[in-house]
């Protein structure tokens, strides 16, 4: 038997931009409207993925991702 190393390891997708880790958006959103008309989306980032750290300037870049792909 050969061994394959993996690229990368996962927690290259846990602390990235929105729709670059390992959640897939569309299903999670699909999911959340089949529960209930009206939903509130909330989003949340516990630690900044950019340098220097700016925690809000990832939030702004997460809606505007979740906005043009949702």
């Amino acid at each position: 038997a050969s061994v394959r190393k993996l690229s990368g390891t996962c927690d290259d997708k846990l602390n990235v931009p929105q729709g670059q880790g390992i959640v897939d958006w569309k299903a999670v959103k699909a999911a959340a409207d089949a529960q209930c008309d009206n939903v509130i989306y909330v989003v949340e980032r516990e630690a900044s993925y950019n340098d220097p750290q700016d925690r809000v300037a990832c939030l702004a870049e997460d809606i505007a991702w979740l906005k043009a792909n949702l």
